[in-house]
């Protein structure tokens, strides 16, 4: 979910993370679902992507 917001804003993981203040490798992770984030890298990807933490939540749990 994550990827695909990601992937809409023409972003890289690398200015994704940047953007967020994270390492790709985090940012990684949390897209493959390989991690679960704190609320705080939350709020910092969603910083990073433009997008509201409560669009996110809405469009996961859609999709879960």
């Amino acid at each position: 979910m994550l990827r695909q917001q990601r992937l809409e804003r023409n972003l890289s993981l690398t200015r994704t993370a940047e953007g967020a203040g994270l390492s790709r490798q985090m940012v990684s992770y949390v897209e493959r679902g390989e991690r679960i984030p704190t609320l705080e890298t939350l709020l910092r990807l969603c910083r990073a992507l433009d997008i509201d933490l409560s669009e996110l939540i809405s469009k996961a749990t859609k999709e879960g």
